[in-house]
């Protein structure tokens, strides 16, 4: 398996390895948490090729778990590996993509996609947004997030609660446990009245405390212009958040972002989701 690069993909429950052996492209198929039971992979098509320059192109096609035809908007969940080995078949490094599928207990923890049809692939990107379940809103483009944290943070998206997701994982050593992602404000954000959005937030171990539960504006120097506070109950419902932002004397005009989290007390991981961001007029 190791003899050169491979890769690693679950898809639906089942974990595949592709890869270019001696003997060809070969696919094995293995349960979600034990390797060594066998899966068949009847049905799905693959090929492996390696260019004279050393890269290596995997093509694979997954035929539908329930045995129909896949159609658009079908969810199913997916992430791959890919590993890095020499000649030797020593692996010299990898990656993931989206989830650490090379640990068992991620696996489960792998995001759904939404499936597209042939059109709505060669449409422009504000068709694919609006085609898909997910409002990928500006709020919802990943790219116009960023981690701000003094632990680790990932940044996700959850199809079903059509959200976004920052996972942040404090370490021993974090005394001072905050995390506070930044979103990018639009030109239209800029003129607003008000700032809308709806968020949760759940600790392990749970009900260790919040405090400092705030959404704080910073212009393009850096600088903090603005803070407004509000309350995040700790639930796995989501509280609606209304906040005036002429209340508070600052000029949005100047904000280049927004940063909206909270401290924790002393729990090693947090999880926020939050979901329909928007700037806008409360009368509309």
């Amino acid at each position: 398996m190791w003899e050169q690069d491979s890769m690693q993909i679950w898809f639906s429950g089942t974990l595949y390895d592709l890869a270019l052996t001696s003997g060809g492209a070969k696919l094995y198929g293995h349960g979600q948490k034990d390797r060594t039971e066998s899966i068949k992979t009847d049905g799905v098509l693959y090929t492996v090729t390696r260019a004279s320059d050393g890269k290596t192109r995997y093509r694979i096609g997954f035929p539908k778990p329930d045995g129909g035809e896949w159609k658009k908007n079908d969810l199913v969940k997916f992430a791959f590996i890919i590993n890095d080995a020499d000649i030797k078949g020593e692996r010299k490094g990898w990656m993931y993509y989206l989830t650490d599928i090379g640990n068992p207990v991620e696996r489960s923890q792998s995001k759904e996609f939404i499936l597209l049809d042939n059109e709505s692939m060669e449409a422009n990107e504000n068709d694919i947004y609006n085609n898909s379940k997910i409002n990928l809103s500006w709020s919802m483009n990943l790219k116009n997030w960023m981690a701000k944290t003094s632990g680790e943070m990932k940044i996700t998206i959850d199809a079903k609660d059509n959200s976004v997701v920052f996972n942040t994982i404090f370490k021993p050593e974090n005394k001072d446990r905050w995390m506070y992602p930044v979103l990018q404000l639009s030109e239209s954000d800029r003129a607003a009245k008000y700032l809308f959005f709806e968020i949760k937030a759940v600790q392990d171990p749970p009900n260790r405390g919040f405090k400092n539960e705030q959404a704080m504006f910073y212009d393009a120097q850096n600088k903090r212009i603005g803070t407004i506070p509000y309350s995040v109950p700790q639930s796995d419902k989501f509280s609606k958040i209304i906040l005036d932002l002429n209340k508070y004397g600052f000029d949005l005009s100047k904000a280049k972002d927004v940063r909206i989290g909270l401290n924790n007390k002393d729990a090693y991981e947090v999880t926020v989701w939050i979901r329909n961001l928007k700037f806008g007029d409360k009368d509309k």
